[in-house]
């Protein structure tokens, strides 16, 4: 049963996402007028966290059961380990439908502009999960 208190913490939730999409959008779109061409350089290496991504190269797969240790992510950051973020932001993926094959394509053909653009939906998903923008959506 859906009691008076749910109902309302879920219309404040909602209406916290639509403000917190609309501020994501409004910051997006000062950074595509003041960085033109280079709007790409906003998502500083977001890219690279994601699957195709340089973190997800053999490298560091080491340090996939490792915790956050830098108090600068967010809360929700710092209480997974790499692999969990990985996995949320798979699920995030799959959650929006992006196509796999067309993440692959751009990340490997260095397509920055069309990379980011194509990978917004995801930023903005994550953005509106708890993440921070740095450190946590950067690589």
């Amino acid at each position: 049963m859906v009691t008076k208190e749910r109902l309302i913490s879920w219309y404040k939730s909602r209406f916290n996402m639509d403000e917190l999409r609309k501020d994501l959008e409004r910051e997006i779109k000062e950074a595509r007028i003041s960085m033109g061409k280079n709007f790409y350089y906003y998502f500083n290496n977001f890219c690279g966290i994601l699957p195709f991504g340089y973190k997800r190269s053999e490298l560091y797969k080491p340090y996939l059961n490792e915790k956050f240790l830098d108090k600068r992510a967010s809360e929700k950051l710092q209480n997974m380990t790499l692999g969990d973020f990985f996995q949320d932001i798979d699920n995030t993926i799959s959650e929006i439908g992006l196509d796999l094959d067309e993440l692959k394509r751009l990340q490997e053909g260095r397509d920055y502009e069309g990379l980011y653009k194509f990978t917004l939906p995801i930023y903005i998903r994550l953005r509106e999960k708890g993440y921070k923008p740095y450190p946590d959506s950067v690589a």
